[in-house]
């Protein structure tokens, strides 16, 4: 298990920012934020990326290149971590504002679930998937049978075939030449996005425009929400050496994890260990050797991993030092900071309005587990 700088999982920090996106909840940026705090810097920016393609990507087609020009090009181009965390927050700022649905990341996970098609290719059933809607085995068929290259080759018969009935049956003015171009410029730029996944977007998005789904403007706010003197007082707080660390807890824990109980949506998550195992401190520092700041501040005090997976320090007096710094001690704290930090521990179903301004009605029993490992 990989932690952040105030104990929360790293895990449950992304499946936070998904939620509170997906509940129109602005606290999406306190936990971003937390996440760039504990030195994921390039995995938060990343991990926004994929919940745009996942999630707004087929409603908010203009909104990649917002994405692909302005947010990323600034956020590495900038040195100044405040200025980065301005971007993080403005591009969240600008996700809450937008339409969204569960289509493209219900889809992919079906067809990570479900058994390849044949591999031979035939034309009546592609038109019969674009004629007929069927999203789920269209969407298997882009995504299992199409290769890498195969979804930018101009002359892919499944490409042409898939365009040539949009343009003829629906009336649609494509130019396929320019839409590969732009599939294959994004995916350099941001590898972690399968191509097969930035097709499906753009298929998917002229079904919706079709269907009459709500899709959003080309409009972009250059407005950031609050949380930076949030952030900038945490950070003060967790700099305080006047402050013994099991007193910072209290004062930095302001949400609660797993308000959602997203957890329940997702399946592959990595908890190897219960929690209460983890309240002896050799043993929670060396599962945060995963953990940008937290091997920072292991590194500080000379710390050495022990062949049983112990942190320890070259004696008492340095132990101590470090302890009294950075050991927030879970065990002295309240049940209310407890559950704010671990999230609720009762299993109760969790409510998803997958119906939501989607292409998608019918019921199937693949879309009631995610696959955490496409985070």
């Amino acid at each position: 298990m990989t932690f952040t700088r105030l104990y929360y999982s790293v895990c449950d920090v992304k499946l936070n920012i998904i939620g509170s996106l997906l509940n129109n909840n602005p606290n999406a940026i306190y936990w971003a934020f937390e996440l760039f705090d504990s030195g994921f810097t390039k995995e938060v920016m990343e991990l926004l990326i994929k919940i745009y393609y996942y999630f707004y990507a087929s409603l908010n087609p203009t909104f990649e290149n917002y994405i692909y020009t302005k947010l990323w090009n600034e956020y590495f181009d900038k040195s100044d971590y405040s200025m980065r965390k301005s971007i993080l927050n403005l591009f969240i700022t600008n996700l809450l504002s937008r339409p969204f649905n569960y289509d493209v990341f219900i889809l992919l996970n079906y067809a990570r679930q479900t058994q390849k098609q044949s591999s031979d290719f035939k034309k009546e059933k592609i038109q019969e998937y674009v004629l007929n809607e069927n999203y789920l085995y269209l969407s298997k068929f882009i995504l299992n049978e199409m290769t890498n290259e195969d979804v930018i080759d101009e002359k892919n018969e499944t490409i042409n075939f898939i365009y040539d009935e949009f343009m003829n049956n629906h009336g649609f003015s494509l130019n396929k030449s320019t839409i590969l171009k732009n599939i294959r410029k994004i995916s350099k730029k941001f590898p972690f996005i399968e191509r097969n996944v930035i097709l499906l977007t753009k298929v998917l998005y002229l079904f919706s425009k079709i269907n009459k789904l709500k899709l959003g403007n080309s409009i972009y706010t250059e407005e950031n929400i609050g949380f930076n003197d949030l952030n900038n007082k945490i950070t003060e707080i967790l700099k305080d050496e006047t402050i013994r660390g099991w007193k910072k807890l209290p004062l930095c824990i302001k949400y609660k994890t797993n308000e959602y109980n997203f957890r329940e949506l997702f399946k592959n998550l990595p908890y190897k260990k219960p929690i209460s195992e983890l309240w002896s401190p050799e043993v929670f520092y060396y599962e945060c050797l995963t953990t940008p700041i937290w091997t920072n501040r292991i590194a500080e005090f000379g710390g050495n991993i022990k062949s049983d997976k112990y942190v320890i320090f070259k004696n008492d007096d340095v132990s101590e030092e470090f302890y009294s710094k950075y050991w927030y001690d879970p065990e002295e704290q309240k049940r209310e900071i407890h559950d704010m930090i671990w999230g609720r521990q009762v299993v109760d179903d969790v409510y998803v309005d997958w119906k939501r301004n989607s292409l998608i009605t019918e019921q199937n029993e693949v879309f009631q587990k995610f696959d955490y490992k496409l985070l």
